[in-house]
């Protein structure tokens, strides 16, 4: 997944405390994603794939 900057692993915790689920495995060699936090980034990976194919998909217009 690679370096989790301060901003984003505060995001990350605020999502993992509101749907009280637990995404990233955090021990002292750094981090892993759960079954959760794979789906989580499979759906984000999704979205963006989508939101780069709207803008191609608009950018004939």
């Amino acid at each position: 997944m690679g370096r989790v900057y301060p901003a984003a692993s505060d995001r990350l915790r605020d999502m993992e405390a509101a749907g009280e689920v637990t995404l990233l495995i955090r021990g002292r060699r750094g981090i892993a994603l759960t079954e959760a936090g794979e789906m989580l980034a499979y759906h984000a990976r999704t979205i963006l794939h989508q939101m780069a194919q709207m803008r191609g998909d608009i950018g004939q217009y």
